[in-house]
């Protein structure tokens, strides 16, 4: 073989530890991008071959691999694992068998979101992601209502939407994390537009706050109040008596220094000039 590889080779008849530890090695950076691609399709096409161990090993291993885009990973391979047959839900648990059963809607969920966000599938795969297990309304990174967002964001049609909202997800969970995240207007809008469509109602307004009520005066009518209040005013007064008085006022010396008195201004004389 050379210098050159059959990468698709490793990735469709190579062990899975062999199949991991190169696919890792070339995915890290963009300038392998294609020998990774090679490996996953020769992968893929082994599990259509009923061969599913480097797919598995693949989902099982993803956040492990880390390269530039891994978050493509697993949308990429669910979505390739469905197109060719109609078997499309038995195919995504087999892709998932490996990962264990706690973490797989958590993992379904987040590979749908990101599904979503590159533009990767159609609408029967979605639908099949929901089935596997997927939460429609799922919270990604501590974001509620995530894939509402990615999808609106992302300009996915109404149909999705409304997908996603027949399955649980939540418009103001949606709403309320586009809000705090400060997203464009415009998408705001169109998810708005988007739950008026699907819903049949107009988004609820923002809650305004409960205005403070005033503590009302027939309070202080009450007879154990006035009792106390009069008893503080006794203490006040008594206190008060006890108090030194204020020291008198001195009276203000003056200390501005008199002027002396400016002689009177005569007419200035001159000498008399001799020879004139």
């Amino acid at each position: 073989m050379g210098i050159f590889k059959d990468y698709s080779d490793i990735g469709k008849n190579g062990p899975s530890e062999k199949f991991l530890k190169v696919y890792k090695d070339k995915a890290q950076y963009h300038t392998y991008s294609t020998k990774a691609y090679n490996m996953i399709n020769g992968a893929i096409a082994a599990f259509y071959e009923g061969r599913p161990e480097n797919v598995q090993a693949a989902m099982a291993n993803e956040k492990s691999i880390r390269s530039y885009n891994y978050w493509q990973l697993a949308p990429n391979v669910l979505f390739k694992i469905t197109e060719k047959t109609n078997e499309k839900l038995a195919n995504i648990n087999l892709a998932v068998a490996k990962i264990p059963e706690q973490d797989r809607k958590e993992f379904l969920s987040t590979a749908l979101n990101n599904a979503f966000g590159n533009n990767i599938g159609n609408e029967v795969f979605y639908s099949t992601m929901l089935q596997a297990g997927a939460d429609a309304n799922a919270s990604i990174d501590g974001h509620a209502g995530a894939l509402l967002v990615t999808a609106a964001c992302n300009k996915q049609p109404i149909s999705v939407i409304k997908l996603l909202y027949d399955n649980g997800a939540s418009f103001d969970d949606a709403l309320t994390t586009m809000h705090s995240q400060g997203h464009e207007t415009a998408d705001i809008d169109r998810l708005k537009f988007f739950e008026e469509k699907v819903t049949g109602s107009k988004p609820a307004p923002a809650k305004a706050e409960p205005a403070v009520q005033p503590i009302p005066v027939a309070v202080t009518q009450d007879a154990d109040v006035r009792e106390l209040l009069v008893l503080i005013l006794e203490q006040m007064t008594e206190i008060t008596k006890r108090l030194p008085p204020p020291p008198a006022e001195q009276p203000v010396a003056n200390t501005t220094q008199p002027q002396p008195a400016k002689a009177p201004q005569g007419k200035k004389s001159y000498p008399a000039v001799k020879g004139l």
